[in-house]
């Protein structure tokens, strides 16, 4: 069960950081440096 979740929080990180950096390429534009913060 711990090695599920495992892969299951590194495929959530994964999708996530993709849309993370999606994002920040729109967000860089305005100057939203508050998201590198937050990682």
């Amino acid at each position: 069960m711990h090695t599920l979740l495992q892969v299951h929080n590194v495929r959530k990180n994964l999708l996530s950081n993709s849309l993370f950096i999606r994002e920040n390429k729109n967000k860089r534009k305005r100057g939203a440096h508050m998201c590198w913060i937050v990682t």
